[in-house]
């Protein structure tokens, strides 16, 4: 996706800084910041030029960042069952953002410091994502605030006396359903 992008808008300008009609890793890093002072400055212009197409983009890379279910370190961390896996998988992430989210909204009604810390974090993490695009390989940073906002909603649900027994039954499902994919994936 991005790569015609770079070939016809990106190398241009390298080549132009660098004095290079060839990419390399060590010339970028040689001239990194007259190349970041270039790059940023076509940026500018074509966010002034076009700002709707910026804005749909941001847009656009919010709603794919918060959807995106990490599935694609499937294709490099499964040696076996891949199909099964990708399945309990998928089902065991949409099922840990969902109940992140009850965790992190639940207490943020409840004005719970940790569940505004873990959601002023994500936003942070979904901002950042959104104003700059980073490939796929970036929503893993999305996991460990799901997984406490799945923590939130469990510490919550455990200090409700008739709510015990279903935290509990929560979390060792999760876990459980984790091992059995970490299991069927070796």
């Amino acid at each position: 996706m991005w790569q015609p992008i770079w070939w016809k808008d990106g190398m241009p300008i390298f080549s132009r800084v660098t004095g290079s009609a060839e990419y390399s890793n060590a010339i970028q890093n040689a001239y990194a910041l007259p190349l970041n002072s270039e790059f940023a400055k076509q940026a500018r212009y074509n966010i002034i030029s076009e700002p709707q197409i910026y804005f749909y983009n941001v847009r656009r890379n919010f709603v794919s960042f918060n959807l995106d279910t990490m599935s694609f370190w499937n294709k490099f961390l499964v040696a076996h069952n891949k199909r099964l896996v990708e399945l309990l998988s998928e089902f065991w992430i949409i099922s840990m953002m969902v109940l992140s989210a009850a965790g992190v909204i639940w207490g943020c009604a409840r004005n719970d410091d940790s569940a505004v810390t873990v959601l002023t974090v994500y936003m942070c993490i979904v901002i950042a994502h959104s104003i700059s695009f980073a490939t796929e390989l970036y929503t893993i940073s999305k996991l460990p605030l799901i997984v406490l906002g799945f923590a939130l909603l469990v510490i919550r649900l455990e200090s409700a006396p008739r709510y015990r027994a279903l935290a509990r039954t929560i979390a060792c499902s999760m876990a459980g359903l984790a091992l059995i994919i970490s299991i069927l994936a070796a």
